[in-house]
């Protein structure tokens, strides 16, 4: 998906038109909000479509370890390109405390962080050299991960942390038990 995101972002920048593209399921921590795109071998896959009359290179390498780099080749190129996105609705996360017979006595930790979920909405404007303005928008939507909790048979709920500003409460009926 790294590949796909930095892909999908040269694209936008480039102003090449996206047939179909999905962002991930959560916000990812390698790019902004709004520039990822998901890729699922046979099942998600990022489509883009020249939209020009002349013939794209697309020139991927990597500069140095771990970095990949991806240039678009060709024709006139953009004058300017800003990229901005708003947040809406966003999404409470809840906690999830599942019970695991292998664990010591009094023992539990966090297994995962909660995320928030967000609905975030993406504009691309493009100045041409030739004075053409376009203006593009897309939709991402990350959905709200669960705060989890592994925690010994017969753990004292109360022992675990407060429930974090965002969450909206306890998963699976544990709040009369918790006291939420």
């Amino acid at each position: 998906c790294q590949v796909s995101s930095t892909f999908y972002g040269a694209a936008l920048y480039g102003g090449l038109d996206v047939v179909q593209r999905r962002s991930h399921s959560r916000p990812s921590g390698y790019t902004k909000l709004g520039l990822d795109a998901t890729v699922a071998y046979g099942a998600v896959d990022l489509k883009l479509k020249n939209p020009f009359t002349f013939t794209i290179v697309v020139h991927a390498f990597n500069p140095k370890p771990g970095t990949l780099k991806v240039e678009l080749l060709g024709g006139l190129a953009v004058d300017d390109v800003k990229y901005s996105y708003g947040v809406a609705n966003i999404m409470k996360y809840a906690r999830r405390i599942t019970e695991k017979s292998y664990l010591k006595a009094g023992k539990a930790f966090r297994k995962q962080k909660g995320t928030r979920g967000m609905d975030v909405h993406s504009t691309v404007t493009i100045k041409f050299k030739d004075g053409r303005v376009i203006t593009k928008q897309y939709f991402s939507g990350y959905r709200a991960s669960p705060e989890v909790f592994w925690v010994a048979p017969g753990y004292n709920l109360k022992d675990l942390p407060e429930l974090p500003e965002h969450a909206s409460g306890v998963e699976g009926g544990w709040d009369d038990i918790y006291g939420g």
